[in-house]
């Protein structure tokens, strides 16, 4: 934001693009006698700032993220290695997918291995369809998942707060906290499979 803004005063006060604020019919970048129109100047700002804008998608999209530092894909990566795919519900039915689930099963390997999931992925296994890479999706889920949901994660939402946990009900808390977990991992697993026999989904192309 602050190269941003750096830019965009740069090209109004050193490259003198609000002169063509001027009510004058001639373009110039020299300043004229005439005082600046004030729509004209805001407009000029506004072109200034979109420019910049533009040219720092460009930027980000054909150079920085593809050759030097990618956030997101960085993060698929790690889920990747660590074999754990991340479902964000933003709203009650629409939010996030990453499939990080690794191509060869599992997350820790021997050198050997590696070399064959390597080969592996350069296939494009990493996908959530075989033979496709694509693994960030938009998710509009249905409703019968945030029930599923809501009702798996019930126990935990009533179970003993932190400061209580040197009770004697520490043990049934921690095992229920495990137990709540596994059933969540094992139903978000079987709907990713197509195992669920109460709802599926359809992976389409947004036009």
């Amino acid at each position: 934001m602050f190269i941003h803004i750096v830019g965009v005063l740069w090209i109004l006060l050193v490259v003198k693009a609000q002169n063509f604020a001027s009510t004058n019919f001639f373009f110039h970048l020299w300043p004229s006698g005439e005082p600046p129109d004030g729509i004209l100047l805001m407009s000029t700002g506004i072109l200034a700032y979109s420019g910049i804008y533009i040219l720092q998608r460009i930027f980000n999209f054909v150079l920085w993220e593809r050759y030097f530092k990618n956030p997101i894909q960085q993060f698929i990566d790690v889920c990747c290695v660590a074999n754990v795919s991340v479902f964000i519900l933003r709203l009650e039915s629409y939010g996030y997918y990453i499939h990080g689930r690794s191509p060869h099963g599992f997350s820790d390997t021997d050198i050997c291995s590696m070399i064959l999931q390597f080969r592996q992925e350069e296939r494009g296994q990493r996908g959530l369809t075989p033979g496709s890479e694509l693994q960030t999706y938009s998710l509009l889920a249905p409703r019968n998942l945030r029930i599923f949901y809501d009702r798996l994660i019930l126990p935990l939402q009533h179970s003993p707060q932190i400061n209580e946990y040197a009770t004697k009900g520490y043990e049934g808390t921690y095992e229920r906290t495990i137990l709540t977990y596994y059933s969540i991992n094992r139903f978000f697993g079987a709907f990713i499979d197509h195992v669920s026999c109460f709802m599926n989904f359809i992976e389409g192309i947004i036009t």
